[in-house]
């Protein structure tokens, strides 16, 4: 058997995969499968194969999901069987076909076009295929267009519009260049609409800029409409702006903007 085929049997055997048979995807944690088996042929040397990991099983069945097959041969790295390029560090794809990828000396590419350099963590938007990176010097981009200075780690990409949401290092909350407020303490982005909703360190809550209330202690917001369901420190419960009723318990929001939820009593309510 050539080392090959010995590495790929053992990366199969180690992380219990099954074969696909008459078309059916192998079942497995892929996050953090990729890496270990990564880390495996890396360990067996020039033989061993490179073959690209198959995606989740939820993209195969997304009809607007287009990931391209990506491999590493010879220190190049080839798209759909066409080289991007030399010396990869590091890919993500994306369902729009595109291959974003940060060669060893710090180049950022989108699929064999090069966004700029120094680039140090980046995060693709799956569907639109948009890409937000820091730079050495924590400045951020998104594509080519730098937005700004003194970003941090904390940002965020939507997936449907790419729209980025980012604060900078006194805390100042940006969508893209523009900046929303000051003060935030955290965020969460629906990735369709590219909304925001954020608290500010007093408690106030906003979505996007507008401020929806006060002394906030819960939020989440829905991926598809944008719409913020909340809960303030007295258990009023809000949809955006709002009240819809008082001694929350618990809530759930949907993605497609039905909000669930349970007061004191055990009564439970959908807005």
């Amino acid at each position: 058997m050539s080392k090959k085929i010995y590495a790929i049997v053992c990366a199969i055997s180690v992380f219990g995969l099954t074969m696909p048979v008459y078309g059916a995807q192998p079942s497995a944690d892929f996050d953090q499968m990729s890496f270990n088996i990564r880390e495996i042929i890396e360990q067996l040397g020039d033989e061993a194969t490179t073959l690209p990991l198959p995606y989740p099983d939820a993209d195969y069945a997304d009809p607007q999901c287009h990931r391209p097959i990506v491999y590493i041969e010879d220190g190049e790295i080839y798209k759909n069987g066409k080289s991007l390029g030399d010396d990869p560090r590091e890919y993500k794809t994306t369902c729009s076909g595109d291959v974003i990828w940060v060669d060893t000396g710090g180049d950022i590419y989108k699929n064999s076009n090069e966004l700029g350099d120094d680039a140090v963590v980046f995060k693709v938007a799956k569907y639109s295929g948009d890409v937000v990176w820091l730079d050495t010097d924590n400045d951020i981009y998104r594509n080519s267009t730098k937005l700004n200075w003194h970003a941090t780690t904390s940002f965020e990409i939507a997936d449907y519009t790419g729209d980025v949401i980012w604060l900078d290092r006194d805390g100042d909350i940006y969508k893209n260049s523009n900046k929303l407020g000051w003060h935030a303490a955290e965020f969460k982005l629906a990735g369709y609409t590219g909304d925001v909703v954020w608290l500010g360190r007093d408690g106030d809550i906003y979505k996007n800029s507008n401020k929806l209330g006060w002394h906030a202690a819960q939020f989440d917001i829905a991926k598809y409409t944008g719409d913020v369901a909340w809960l303030d420190r007295d258990g009023d419960i809000y949809k955006n702006s709002e009240k819809l009723g008082w001694h929350a318990v618990e809530f759930r929001m949907y993605p497609d903007g039905r909000l669930l939820w349970k007061d004191r009593d055990g009564d439970y309510h959908i807005n």
